[in-house]
């Protein structure tokens, strides 16, 4: 998500407010669609597959991390 909100502060949508994507709305989608964007959402970092891309990786990251939190602390106690 820091990713997404520094590439929105970056990008100059000067008289194209109505493109500029929705941080909360890609959060969503991501989780939902499994990384892949609705065609009628614009992507927010590089291009169409490599947003894609990069919400597989990062969806996957947390799919790994979350137990590996969760599940040590129980079997060191």
């Amino acid at each position: 998500m820091d990713l997404m909100i520094i590439a929105k502060w970056t990008t100059d949508f000067t008289n194209i407010e109505y493109r500029a994507p929705s941080i909360i709305s890609n959060m969503i989608d991501m989780a939902l669609n499994g990384g892949a964007l609705p065609p009628n959402i614009d992507p927010i970092i590089g291009s169409r597959t490599f947003q894609q891309a990069l919400s597989i990786i990062l969806l996957l990251t947390a799919l790994i991390c979350v137990p590996t939190m969760l599940f040590p602390k129980p079997f060191i106690i």
